[in-house]
């Protein structure tokens, strides 16, 4: 006769763990019925998400130039002066303020731009 633990454990290796999209699914049902914040719901979808972020990092190809990957699905590649000329207008401010004043029209791809500000008093970190 078989013991209840040992049943137990049969009937957790058959439950198949929830694929992203029946995880995604239960989260927004959650929301819909007022058992999460929708606050609650990012972080939960942030939580999964950051487990698959990576630092970028540079590379110096054969041609002389810079790769920074990380950034995009493809590396962002440009000569040293080029990374100069974006450095400096980055220091300037000049594209922070550009994106602010066109915040309203800018689209993120990323989720997790869309929980936080990317305008804050600590932005000029970045």
């Amino acid at each position: 006769m078989e013991s209840e633990f040992q049943s137990s454990v049969e009937n957790k290796k058959r439950i198949k763990p929830l694929s992203a999209y029946q995880e995604l699914n239960q989260i927004l049902h959650s929301v819909k019925k007022n058992e999460l914040s929708i606050h609650e719901a990012l972080n939960l979808i942030q939580l999964r998400d950051n487990t698959k972020t990576q630092r970028p990092y540079c590379k110096v190809n054969d041609s002389g130039s810079v790769s920074l990957f990380g950034i995009k699905d493809e590396p962002i590649e440009m000569f040293g002066d080029e990374w100069e000329k974006l450095s400096k207008t980055i220091r300037s401010g000049y594209l922070q303020n550009y994106m602010k004043h066109n915040e309203k029209r800018i689209k993120n791809k990323n989720l997790e731009q869309y929980s936080k500000s990317l305008f804050t008093e600590d932005s000029n970190e970045h």
